[in-house]
């Protein structure tokens, strides 16, 4: 299935190319982060007592959720599955033959699930006797025999550990979203396990941790528990607030983010755990669609992570066995395209395909559809020139380097061809913004955004925002005034300037109305058209307007005193409208008030959306808008996860008025990269509430 990589010789001057890179200044990119990251694929391994079953229950299919949670799904008593194990003899478990499935796939790791919800341990512990050494007639560890036979084919070993135990004493009642609190008698067990997975079996390369509801000291403690012993060992961020070194995006959903982050897909996309009746479709298809996931993760800057199931004999199919060996074949010819690369500098997507890139090299991927004309178009930066290109046809445009490619070249749809093209100068990373002069207002509206993800947990995850930055022309621009509102007050955020950090302390010894910046948005001095409604919300990701317009003919009208003490369940939402007539177009401040998290939206546009400290019943805070002229609709969603009341509120902030702090520049020239953010000594994945900061420039 694998071609010959054509090569492509391109040399491209590149001193304004728009960069899709990631700024990482909080991020420890320690070296053996930047391994992990550059392994770019990796093979997921669901197996356990659930995999006895078969997918079955009684004779009957289990088809509610995914078989790794059959006894869930099917209402299992706990003493009634304690017996499957009974019967748990997977004599086909061959450590040495899977890992080397995965090395000859082209995988650089394997995750193992040595705890899954139902508590069951696949290695031997002290803790309890619920594990495959103690409870099965097989007697054996299999984390132990798979982290051996992983290191002996030169392979990384990471391991699964979901936080839930529906087998402890312990442990919390089988619920809906498994995403329950963690006793604290069950989190002295989960630490005590940890403990002996980090120290009897050698190097681990991630804890993938699963569900579950720490507190924020539950959390810490098992971060600092696994990197005293295991300091290169990377975490996920399901182990909950923001205690984490990569993120996990949405099961089987990619985003940017700017962490290392990681992007899953089950080879069936209704279950992790092994089915004996699932339907698996058509081979060559799988193979197309993963393959595809695969390059397109990496394109993207993520690690794509592959899931199989072992059967009950703990073996791998042969249906699964051949999309590996499949992709594993690509791999052979066109790895160097996919492993150590960093993602495209273009933030443009390519019906024809991808590209990654690494040191001076551009891969381009043709897995999309063949174009227009037969021409892909490279977009064109403020200087370039192709030198000469094999075999291909090629010119320069206004719009960029076009090559010609061949129509027989996207006709086998699992034998995708990479073409090679090498830069004549290395890639500049740049804001996409134009140099800015004195006397502009930048705020969140023209800013290049920092991205991460935080929550409590996987239910309050959400994409933040830690970071602005813009590109200000410093020949012109000595003094920078900060504004802020007080939120800030007492905070010390942090500018970065051409790559020096000033430590600002926001006090406030300056204030300026609204109206310094010659805009005033007059409005009726209250928000009209009040209106809420309460709704079912499964997790804070979920966008507001979708939320909006799902649920806006169900909204009824209300007083201010009716959104007060709202009796909510945990994971409801409640959302509140309101209108502003603004006479001018400007800026007002509005006050709000939420429980566990908040998002506004603005005629259709969010400006603002976190997660409140936890423990955070009712949080009060003043939200900046940018009205237009005439009437100005306002969502409120106060996002509840644990609270059973919640205080709703919306209206103007009678006191117009932002601070203001001056920092002085000096002289400079040419243009350079300012970035405002919360600083060292903040969270790197904690929103840094940004949104009602406003720089002007003189």
């Amino acid at each position: 299935m694998s071609i010959k990589t054509l090569s492509v010789t391109i040399g491209i001057l590149l001193s304004s190319l728009t960069m899709s890179a990631i700024d990482r200044d909080m991020f420890k990119m320690t070296e053996s982060f930047k391994r992990w990251e550059g392994d770019r694929y990796s093979m997921f391994i669901h197996f356990g007592l659930y995999s006895h079953l078969d997918g079955m229950w009684n004779g009957v299919p289990v088809t509610d959720k995914g078989s790794e949670m059959i006894q869930s799904a099917a209402g299992i008593y706990y003493d009634v599955y304690e017996e499957v194990a009974d019967a748990f003899n997977p004599e086909g478990f061959n450590a040495e033959e899977l890992a080397g499935i995965a090395k000859k796939a082209g995988m650089r790791s394997i995750i193992f699930t040595a705890r899954h919800h139902d508590g069951f341990c696949m290695f031997g512990t002290e803790t309890t006797d619920f594990n495959s050494v103690d409870a099965t007639p097989s007697g054996r560890d299999f984390v132990m025999e798979l982290s051996e036979a992983c290191r002996k084919e030169g392979l990384k070993f990471g391991i699964y550990f979901s936080l839930l135990d529906w087998h402890s004493p312990y442990g919390s009642h089988i619920s809906s979203h498994n995403a329950d609190k963690i006793s604290d008698s069950l989190h002295k067990e989960n630490m005590e396990q940890v403990q002996e997975l980090v120290l009897k079996y050698g190097d681990i390369s991630e804890f993938w941790f699963d569900m579950g509801s720490l507190t924020p000291a539950q959390s810490q403690e098992l971060y600092d528990l696994i990197k005293k012993f295991q300091p290169s060992c990377m975490i996920s961020d399901r182990l909950g607030n923001d205690c984490f070194d990569f993120a996990l995006t949405s099961d089987r959903k990619s985003e940017d983010i700017d962490e290392p982050w990681q992007a899953l897909s089950p080879m069936f996309h209704d279950t992790w755990g092994w089915r004996g009746w699932q339907y698996k479709g058509n081979v060559s298809d799988k193979i197309s669609d993963k393959l595809r996931g695969l390059i397109s993760t990496a394109s993207d800057g993520g690690n794509y992570v592959l899931n199989v199931s072992l059967d009950k004999n703990g073996r791998m199919e042969q249906f699964e066995r051949i999309v590996l060996t499949r992709i594993g074949e690509w791999l052979e010819t066109n790895g160097n395209a996919i492993y150590d690369t960093d993602p495209s500098p273009f933030e443009e997507e390519f019906d024809w395909g991808h590209i990654t890139t690494k040191n001076k090299t551009m891969y381009i991927i043709l897995s999309g559809e063949y174009p227009a004309k037969g021409e892909i178009i490279i977009p064109s930066v403020a200087s370039n020139r192709m030198t000469s290109v094999k075999g291909l046809k090629f010119k320069g445009t206004k719009k960029g380097n076009v090559i010609k490619v061949s129509k027989e070249w996207f006709e086998d749809r699992n034998a995708i061809k990479v073409l090679e093209a090498t830069y004549k100068y290395r890639i500049q990373t740049q804001n996409n913004m134009k140099a800015q002069r004195k006397g502009i207002i930048l705020d969140k509206d023209n800013a290049s955004m920092d991205y991460s993800h935080s929550g409590f947990d996987l239910y309050t995850s959400y994409r933040s925002e830690t970071g602005y930055s813009w590109t200000i022309n410093r020949s012109q621009i000595r003094n920078l005034y900060i504004y802020y509102s007080k939120e800030s007050l007492g905070k010390t955020i942090t500018l970065t300037v051409d790559g020096k950090h000033l430590d600002l302390n926001l006090d406030k010894q300056v204030s300026a109305e609204l109206n310094f910046l010659d805009v005033d948005a007059r409005t009726n001095s209250r928000i009209t058209e009040l209106a809420f409604c309460k709704i079912a919300d499964q997790t804070f990701e979920t966008d507001l307007s979708e939320l909006y317009d799902a649920n806006r003919t169900q909204m009824k009208m209300c007083t201010p005193d009716e959104l007060r003490g709202l009796k909510i369940r945990p994971m409801q939402s409640i959302l509140v409208k309101g209108a502003i007539y603004a006479s001018t177009a400007g800026y007002k401040l509005i006050e709000i008030e939420a429980g566990n998290g908040v998002e506004v939206m603005l005629n259709g546009e969010t400006v603002m959306k976190h997660m409140n400290p936890y423990g955070t019943q009712s949080r009060k805070e003043s939200v900046l808008l940018k009205l237009k002229k005439g009437r100005n609709e306002v969502v409120l969603r106060s996002f509840n996860r644990f609270e059973n009341r919640v205080d709703c509120y919306m209206e103007l902030d009678p006191k117009q008025f932002l601070y203001r702090k001056t920092v002085s520049l000096g002289k400079g020239k040419g243009s350079e990269k300012i970035r405002l953010w919360t600083g060292p000594e903040g969270t790197p994945h904690h929103d840094a509430e940004l949104h009602n900061y406003m720089i002007f420039t003189k």
